[in-house]
């Protein structure tokens, strides 16, 4: 696997609740800030209001929830769209939104990331110890027991919900995944990085469909967010 440390500016990242929105501007459906469903059901009702011309959504999200994120890919991809990423897709919107678009429009100085799959946003022990805290000690447990089953069965049906949407767009699993362990892991912690990006070429390795031909957009390098760079996933033997 060949990977490069790649430092990129995501000050969107932390953009407030309040400049969450969606709109439309001529064709396109302007999808902004984290993904909810209440965002993804305002998508699709203009969507339904105005289909007869809309061609596009342009994404400019850090991410948010994953059904969500999901249900706006189903979405996208039943009616064909394609998807425009002006500055920046992480998380849910690189996971889901970005992958399931007819066409794929990146911005020159765009940001595309990757951080884990739905497995891995599997509730820890420790934040369920955290919600049961101010209980006594019988209810407590209890409490913790059925926390515990109600949000692995979330987790589980997000795992065949995100499986069968990577069927059927043919991709490969491992654009979610493959920071999850081995060298990339390792170099993600060393450098105390947010997730990975990929290059065109290495999208294209993993399944992703409808990129830009005579695209010169890469991943572009600032301090303020370290993403690891991968640009040949199946190329073990060159590590970088």
């Amino acid at each position: 696997m060949r990977i490069t440390q790649l430092l990129l500016s995501i000050s969107i990242l932390f953009m407030p609740s309040a400049l969450a929105e969606v709109k439309i501007k001529g064709s396109v459906i302007i999808y902004t800030g984290e993904i909810t469903s209440e965002q993804t059901q305002k998508a699709i009702a203009l969507f339904e209001q105005y289909q007869h011309k809309i061609t596009e959504i342009s994404m400019t999200s850090g991410g948010g929830n994953i059904n969500a994120g999901m249900e706006l890919a189903e979405f996208i991809l039943a009616h064909r769209l394609d998807v425009r990423i002006p500055s920046f897709c992480f998380s849910s919107c690189a996971n889901y939104v970005f992958v399931a678009g007819k066409h794929k429009y990146i911005g020159d100085n765009a940001i595309i990331g990757w951080h884990g799959d739905a497995a891995s946003a599997r509730w820890r022990d420790s934040d369920i110890d955290a919600m049961v805290t101010h209980l006594k000690s019988g209810a407590k447990e209890k409490q913790w027991q059925e926390y515990r089953a109600y949000y692995d069965n979330v987790i589980e049906e997000a795992v065949k919900r995100e499986t069968a949407l990577y069927e059927k767009l043919h991709l490969d699993k491992n654009i979610m995944q493959i920071g999850l362990s081995g060298d990339l892991m390792k170099a993600i912690i060393s450098n105390r990085a947010r997730g990975w990006s990929f290059n065109i070429e290495a999208m294209r390795e993993l399944g992703v469909s409808g990129l830009p031909i005579d695209s010169t957009w890469s991943p572009k390098y600032h301090k303020n967010f370290p993403l690891i760079g991968v640009e040949s996933p199946f190329n073990t033997n060159d590590n970088g």
